[in-house]
């Protein structure tokens, strides 16, 4: 078989489990380690990236420049809510300014709620660090925590 010829029908059988009339069906198994191989390295290199701009932590009123990153945001935390009636049961935890004049907000859902026990009252006059993506709601830089390991007390 010619090398390209080759080369076309391994990456046709790496996709697929057609490979009994080409002649390298033992080949197969090890090219499929070799992509899972390749697709755990690109994950983790992922993982490491994220993880060191997380290193590098973003002060509240600067969380609007990084919107769409993942990062840590810190900042003393002046107002606090928890909306027990409304839809999701949120908490929000407002850093260096209070509402409605907010400059970053912490958004816990009522379904996380329970695994940070009272972060409204928690957290309330202290000076936290979060990480995870910061996201835009209505042109506010915010950030969704769903596991205590996010928020850590500076």
């Amino acid at each position: 078989m010619v090398r390209e010829e080759r080369f076309s029908v391994l990456a046709r059988c790496i996709t697929s489990d057609i490979c009994r009339s080409s002649g390298i069906r033992h080949t197969l198994p090890f090219m499929r380690k070799v992509l899972r191989h390749g697709v755990a390295c690109a994950f983790a290199a992922t993982l490491l990236h994220s993880h060191t701009s997380w290193s590098e932590p973003y002060a509240a009123e600067d969380a609007a420049s990084h919107i769409g990153e993942i990062g840590t945001v810190c900042g003393l935390v002046v107002s606090s809510k928890f909306a027990m009636r409304s839809k999701g049961q949120l908490t929000f935890l407002n850093l260096d300014r209070p509402h409605p004049h907010h400059v970053f907000t912490v958004v816990i859902w009522g379904k996380d709620r329970p695994k940070f026990g009272k972060p409204d009252q928690t957290f309330a006059g202290k000076r936290i660090c979060v990480s995870g993506l910061i996201a835009d709601f209505e042109g506010r830089p915010e950030m969704m925590a769903t596991n205590p390991d996010q928020i850590t007390l500076q």
